[in-house]
């Protein structure tokens, strides 16, 4: 009995973990001939994100989250945001697509019998076993852009699966974790090694 309970806990414990923290991946592209570690400075691009006509994420709320990451993200790597020119500006975009997920489990085959009061009757059932579901999914691009020029430098993209009925601080939790996953990799890694 002891160790069914703790199989139970477990169990819980294993299910919150993999329910509570969606992955996140993500990808980058640049410029290979720009030389990052010379770049000390950012700024906004637009000082008012533009809609994107989806209303589930054209809010304040989900732009002060982003925003507030970035600088946040930005500062940490040892980058000054700045009010006069910058070497570099900063923007993103933020969008939202419907997937379908499925699994499969194999065959599965059912078989009953039942008596009532006009008889007996059999049953048999078979079925693939596969579930279809439906998610949305939010992919978040950062664009570093050349102060001077705006010529695009770097480009990182995240992608993760999107809970609308969570709560603010977990809707602030998500976009620090895309956040931080996509400008994990900037600098590149070759600038980090000059």
């Amino acid at each position: 009995m002891k160790r069914s309970f703790y199989t139970v806990i477990l169990s819980v414990a294993a299910f919150m973990t993999i329910g509570g923290c969606t992955s996140v991946r993500v990808s980058q592209d640049y410029n290979k001939n720009v030389i990052f570690s010379e770049m000390k400075t950012y700024a906004w691009k637009d000082a008012k994100q533009k809609h994107s006509g989806d209303v589930r994420i054209d809010t304040p709320f989900n732009d002060q989250r982003i925003r507030a990451a970035v600088d946040k993200t930005m500062t940490e790597k040892g980058y000054a945001r700045t009010s006069g020119r910058p070497d570099v500006f900063v923007a993103y975009t933020y969008t939202l697509q419907r997937r379908l997920s499925g699994t499969s489990g194999g065959p599965v085959i059912g078989f009953g019998f039942g008596t009532g009061g006009r008889g007996s009757a059999i049953g048999f059932g078979a079925g693939t076993g596969s579930e279809i579901s439906e998610y949305d999914e939010g992919q978040l691009v950062i664009d570093i852009s050349d102060g001077v020029s705006g010529e695009l430098l770097w480009q990182g993209t995240s992608v993760s699966r999107v809970d609308f009925q969570a709560s603010p601080e977990k809707k602030t939790a998500f976009f620090i974790r895309m956040v931080e996953k996509n400008l994990s990799q900037f600098p590149p890694d070759h600038a980090r090694n000059k």
